[in-house]
């Protein structure tokens, strides 16, 4: 009972030490967390019992806390007031061990707050339709109210072209040519807002997610998989509700009349874009692409499924369908030729797709991910429906429509982008979205490297997109640079967006108040595409039934679905990152790589093969040393950067480090080793297993994808060099591609 001291030197009761006892139960030591994120300092953990999860505190009992080495866990500040020169934070959950792919995936969702798809709540839940069990037999069915509301698309052959993966399918299409010459479209977009009514418990909950987040092994869907996979997704073979638009046009995609409505389709076919292309590519050269379909679809285990071939106006028929396919192509081909012209600008994001094991689900290929044209043929339909429906529900609500703008360049990264294409010789034209393109494009004929360095640079300046209420910004804000467009939006994937389910109701009001897309016998007045202007009082009244929002709600939705979109993206390019990752660590890659950037301390390389910029280490590098020549200008950025011979080793050195024998002293010949640690194999600083990743490279290859250097080397940008990609993961940061310059090593012979 004699009191004691505690830390600050006061005197403690054994009530004051009971106290202590609880804070810190089973005797565990204080905990320290270390954020994987490098810019954020180490925290102090809370460790009262009802804030340290049990699983959590039985690790730390483990050995004296060695349990809990290399586990990642998900915890949230709890308080850093300016007393404490250390944040405290609360542990939420052990993820598992670093460097795992499930760990590193588990660390993704918590970082940026991912809801799973077990997740939704009960409330959300019941507000699903009843279907029938499966194992009845029976589908859920088309209600006579909305048969009887709707246009009826199930005599028109449609079919959806999507990712050979795809499960939830929103978006199909169908096209006829008429004896008049007359091309008639219709794109058709899953009504997800039929199954989600404005306020409900699931609209709340969807309207949280804001959208679905695609990692490599996994979706972590916005919506419950009985809307998502079923009842929304324009699957072949089953009648399911759609928001359509339908236009009449040239063959070339010019428009003459476009229509806005709900309907039903039934379609005929779910393809690929892998078929579709093969499709393109038969057809470019004198065949109709029948075959190819027909090959795809007599592969059970492809990604190609069709419904009944009942002879019926809109069932399966590969040659109509090919013949679809073919229409839809060469109005596609003239519409993006217009719509480079007036001034867009094409500036690709790369991803990469892998081969994954089916057993142990570990990466076991990668590769970038080609974008083919039968991706720009539904990314043009798409592209033209989201800008109707963006033009319609402004015209309609003007004061608050959801739309989404793409604000113009960062003017001071556009000067850096002109500079350096001046420095290097390459004509960029800069001063608008129509001129980067054109010489984008010019300079892709002339130079592969030059163009794949420019286009990653023109990316630098780019805002990001984003959604935001017509209410609350001036119209001459509301257009997308990029697009070179004046109004956008988006339609088309009202499954797996937010926005678009909100667009969706806006275009509902829009119709029940009475805007109608304009025809050839109504032509639209000046200054305002649609002709047709309801009361305001029949527009405010749809507005109400439809659930539409006032402005700055509108606004504050666009806000969070701004910020769940950016959530989404980097828990998906993360879970790219990581699988990249642990591919390259369990097989290195030699690749070529084109130089952007240059200096003393790393180089920046574009590696084309996954559609990444890697850093280069220079600085601290063994042997060698390192120069940069400036570039004139205070802004000027380095031109060159030279890598040449600085080591004391030699082949004696080399002899000794590799000497067996007793006459060399074993102290000799560990100082040698020391000396020579990144000269005993044929190119510079590789360890023996990086050497040994190298040559079965070269032996299934028989060269490297590029020369390596021989020292002296002189590296300048949109210059070809060879590199070994490898990857670590770690304790305390998240896996990071490595990445070793191949430059000769001068003191190595051939055995």
């Amino acid at each position: 009972g004699d009191p004691t001291r505690n830390r600050k030197g006061g005197a403690s009761t054994p009530a004051s030490r009971k106290v202590k006892e609880e804070r810190y139960p089973n005797n565990i030591l204080p905990l320290r967390l270390y954020p994987t994120d490098p810019k954020l300092p180490w925290m102090i953990v809370d460790m009262s019992p009802s804030h340290l999860p049990a699983s959590i505190a039985a690790l730390a009992v483990e050995n004296g806390g060695a349990g809990l080495k290399g586990i990642l866990v998900s915890a949230r500040v709890s308080k850093w007031s300016t007393s404490y020169v250390w944040p405290h934070c609360q542990l939420r959950e052990s993820l598992g061990m670093a460097g795992e792919l499930e760990t590193e995936t588990a660390a993704l969702v918590a970082e940026n707050n991912i809801l799973a798809v077990e997740d939704f709540t009960d409330a959300a839940l019941a507000c699903l339709p009843t279907v029938p069990p499966k194992e009845s037999g029976l589908t859920w069915e088309v209600p006579d109210a909305e048969r009887a509301a709707r246009r009826d698309f199930t005599s028109v052959r449609v079919a959806s072209i999507d990712p050979p993966t795809a499960r939830d399918l929103d978006d199909a299409l169908h096209a006829e040519l008429r004896p008049d010459g007359t091309l008639v479209v219709g794109v058709h977009i899953a009504d997800v807002s039929h199954f989600i009514p404005a306020g409900s418990a699931l609209d709340k909950e969807a309207q949280q997610r804001a959208t679905s987040t695609y990692l490599v092994q996994r979706v972590m869907p916005m919506l419950p998989r009985l809307l998502c996979e079923d009842l929304c997704s324009l699957n072949p073979g089953v009648e399911r509700l759609t928001f359509s638009v339908e236009w009449e046009m040239t063959p070339d995609g010019v428009i003459k009349s476009e229509w806005f409505g709900r309907g039903i389709i039934k379609s005929c076919a779910k393809l690929d874009y892998g078929v579709a292309q093969r499709v393109i590519e038969a057809q470019d050269e004198g065949r109709t692409g029948v075959d190819e379909l027909l090959e795809a679809v007599n592969d059970p285990s492809g990604p190609v499924k069709v419904g009944p071939e009942d002879g019926g106006p809109g069932s399966w028929d590969p040659s109509a369908v090919a013949g679809t396919i073919g229409l839809l192509n060469t109005a596609a081909r003239a519409m993006r030729r217009r719509r480079f012209e007036g001034g867009a600008v094409r500036l690709d994001q790369s991803k990469v797709s892998f081969e994954i094991d089916p057993d142990t689900g570990n990466p076991r290929g990668a590769s970038a991910y080609v974008i083919r044209e039968s991706n720009k043929l539904v990314e043009e339909w798409m592209l033209l429906a989201n800008n109707a429906v963006a033009t319609f529900i402004a015209d309609a609500y003007p004061d608050r429509a959801m739309l989404r703008c793409h604000p113009e360049p960062n003017e001071r990264k556009m000067g850096e982008l002109e500079q350096f294409s001046r420095e290097q010789g390459i004509d960029i034209d800069a001063s608008s979205s129509r001129g980067l393109h054109l010489s984008l494009q010019r300079l892709k004929e002339q130079s592969t490297d030059a163009y794949e360095v420019a286009q990653l640079m023109a990316t630098l300046p780019m805002q990001l997109a984003r959604y935001f209420c017509t209410g609350c910004q001036d119209e001459d804000s509301w257009g997308h640079y990029a697009l070179a467009m004046d109004r956008y939006t988006h339609f088309t994937s009202p499954i797996r967006r937010y926005p678009d389910v909100v667009v969706h109701r806006l275009l509902a009001a829009a119709l029940e108040a009475g805007f109608r897309g304009c025809g050839n016998d109504a032509p639209a007045a000046k200054g305002r595409k649609h002709p047709r202007a309801p009361n305001q009082a029949d527009i405010n009244a749809a507005a109400k039934k439809f659930g539409i929002p006032k402005s700055d709600k509108l606004q504050a939705i666009a806000d969070h679905c701004n910020e769940r979109k950016l959530a989404a993206k980097n828990c998906q390019d993360g879970s790219m990152h990581a699988y990249l990752c642990a591919f390259l660590r369990a097989s290195p890659q030699c690749v070529m790589g084109i130089v952007r950037a240059v200096g003393r301390k790393y180089i920046c390389v574009f590696v084309p093969a996954y559609g990444m910029e890697v850093r280069v280490q220079m600085d601290g590098a063994r042997h060698v040393r390192v120069t940069q020549e400036d570039g004139r200008g205070p802004n000027a950025a380095p031109v060159s950067v030279t890598v040449e011979w600085a080591s004391d080793a030699d082949s004696g050195t080399i002899a000794t480090a590799t000497d067996g024998s007793k006459s060399t002293s074993k102290a000799h010949r560990k100082k040698a080793m020391r000396d020579t640690r990144g000269v005993r194999g044929r190119f510079l600083n590789s360890t023996e297993e990086e050497e040994g990743a190298i040559q079965e490279y070269i032996n299934g290859h028989g060269v490297l994808p590029a020369p390596a250097r021989e020292i002296p080397a002189t590296i300048r940008p949109v210059q070809r060099v060879c590199l070994l990609l490898g990857a670590r993961f770690r304790e305390r940061a998240k896996p990071e591609v490595t990445a070793l310059l191949l430059l000769k090593n001068p003191l190595w012979t051939e055995a």
